[in-house]
């Protein structure tokens, strides 16, 4: 971590910011990855029924801060490509443009 106060090179510090913004990026792929990949997979699989499930009818959220899912971050990554969670559904289902939209999707946000 860089504090404000070290004595750092400007150079040290803006690759210090690229090599943050990769991962990311990196992190944004993968998960878009994956959650086309349980999109494709059959109504039966145990997968795809918790990523569609909710919750029962009399459940209530325990106190404190909400918790962050990964469903929820799913939908942040979706919004920065401007996509809601039924479209995504949709367009998993074509993998070769799904692979496009979530490796190059995200680059522009």
């Amino acid at each position: 971590m860089i504090s404000v106060f070290s004595d750092v090179c400007d150079y040290i510090v803006r690759f210090a910011i690229l090599v943050y913004l990769a991962f990311v990026q990196c992190a944004h792929t993968r998960r878009l990855s994956l959650f086309g990949h349980i999109a494709r997979m059959p109504d039966e699989t145990d997968a795809k029924q918790i990523l569609t499930a909710s919750p029962a009818g009399n459940w209530t959220r325990p106190l404190g801060r909400p918790r962050i899912t990964w469903m929820k971050t799913i939908q942040q990554d979706l919004k920065s490509s401007d996509f809601n969670m039924d479209d995504a559904v949709d367009l998993a289902q074509n993998r070769p443009l799904w692979r496009l939209m979530s490796t190059f999707g995200t680059a522009h946000s």
